[in-house]
C-alpha cells in the first residue's frame, strides 16, 4: 500500500512539473502573440474544453526599436493549474527580435 501511495505521489509531481513547463511554454509564446506596432489596446482570448488564455495589453509605443506597453495582463488556465500575470512598464526589444528572425 505504501509503494501505491509512493508511485502515486511520484506521478502527481511529475505531472505537475509538466504542466508548468507547458505554462511556461504557453506564456512565450502568447506573449510573442502581441503586435509589434503601436496600439490602444490589445486583446486575446483562447478557449478549449481543457484550457483557456487571454492577454489585454494596452497603450503601446513604438521608441527606438523598442515597444513600450505601459499596461500587460496575461492569464492562463490548465485544468487544475492556472497562472495570472499583470505588468506595468513592460518593454519588449522588437528590433534584435526581428534581426533573429
Amino acid at each position: 500500500m505504501k509503494k501505491l501511495i509512493l508511485i502515486m505521489f511520484v506521478i502527481f509531481i511529475l505531472s505537475g512539473c509538466g504542466a508548468t513547463q507547458k505554462m511556461a511554454k504557453s506564456y512565450n509564446d502568447l506573449v510573442n502573440q502581441i503586435p509589434s506596432n503601436e496600439f490602444e489596446k490589445f486583446e486575446y482570448h483562447r478557449s478549449g474544453i481543457y484550457s483557456s488564455a487571454h492577454i489585454i495589453a494596452e497603450d503601446a509605443a513604438k521608441v527606438n526599436g523598442l515597444l513600450m506597453i505601459d499596461k500587460f495582463y496575461m492569464q492562463l488556465n490548465y485544468g487544475p493549474e492556472n497562472l495570472t500575470i499583470s505588468m506595468e512598464g513592460y518593454v519588449r526589444d522588437v528590433e534584435n527580435e526581428n534581426n533573429s528572425k
